[in-house]
């Protein structure tokens, strides 16, 4: 069985940015913006993370 890597919180922002994962701030916004046209009885968690990767 495999583990989670207990030191990815700390680094995947980094690894993310290095891999070429760069959100404009037009996305970031567009993203935002659809949340909140959800209505204020949405609401939105984001806790855990899944990536599929594979090398080019």
């Amino acid at each position: 069985m495999m583990c989670a890597d207990p030191y990815l919180p700390r680094t995947l922002a980094d690894v993310l940015v290095k891999t070429g994962f760069t959100p404009t701030q037009d996305e970031s916004r567009a993203w935002a913006d659809d949340l909140r046209g959800l209505g204020e009885s949405y609401f939105f968690s984001l806790n855990r993370y899944l990536f599929v990767a594979s090398a080019l």
